[in-house]
């Protein structure tokens, strides 16, 4: 028997775009009542920069044109689909890693878009940005039985991949969710190639079946 996993990608447009009740919070809302609804379970991967950059703007008094918390609205989401039985794992844009509030929008460091080839050093460095996701989720969501243990990352730009893997064990990710059979990109933001991967490998398991660049090729190891 074949198994069927949801996911959806909980964030605004990867451009800084976008109004957390109307393009996270409402649809998020309007799925999880269908699910519900038949009993399905999905994984909710909470983009935690973006959070983080939306937290201490309102948390210094900038309501950025929100009528209500939406920092609040979406803890309360999370937490309320967690205890409904689906799962809240780990999602990482760093372009919102220097993101500015200004003018009325975000502006977003389209430098920093592939998490595959991220440089950044000290409180932004990849460590602390894995380790202060994974610690973010396990206390927004505030229960014992919950671990954090599944990265994807943002748009699936996770090649060149080595010392990601390699931070992912430091922090205690064991699961990668940003691989899939046949994907391939190689646009102008977006670079990355699975077309080697096949239908028959799924999740790459991080203490099992190790996932690793080979001189930054698509040729992985298991």
């Amino acid at each position: 028997m074949k198994k069927l996993l949801l996911t959806l990608d909980y964030e605004l447009y990867g451009n800084g775009s976008g109004d957390v009740f109307k393009h996270i919070i409402e649809p998020t809302e309007s799925i999880l009542a269908v699910c519900n609804k038949y009993d399905v379970k999905i994984t909710i991967f909470l983009e935690v920069v973006e959070y983080w950059a939306l937290k201490k703007e309102w948390e210094k008094g900038n309501a950025m044109g929100y009528a209500k918390n939406p920092v609040e609205a979406m803890e309360n989401q999370i937490r309320t689909a967690y205890c409904q039985g689906h799962d809240v794992q780990l999602h990482i844009h760093p372009q919102w890693v220097n993101a500015v509030y200004e003018n009325g929008k975000w502006n977003v460091d389209f430098n920093a878009w592939r998490l595959g080839e991220y440089k950044g050093e000290g409180e932004n460095s990849l460590y602390h940005l894995l380790k202060k996701g994974k610690e973010t989720l396990e206390s927004i969501i505030d229960n014992p039985s919950y671990k954090c243990t599944t990265l994807r990352a943002g748009y699936y730009n996770i090649q060149p991949c080595r010392e990601i893997l390699n931070v992912m064990r430091e922090v205690g990710l064991t699961v990668d969710s940003s691989v899939y059979p046949g994907g391939k990109d190689t646009g102008a933001l977006n670079h990355y190639d699975f077309s080697e991967i096949t239908n028959d490998k799924g999740y790459w398991y991080i203490d099992k079946d190790v996932l690793i660049d080979e001189e930054i090729r698509t040729n992985f190891s298991f």
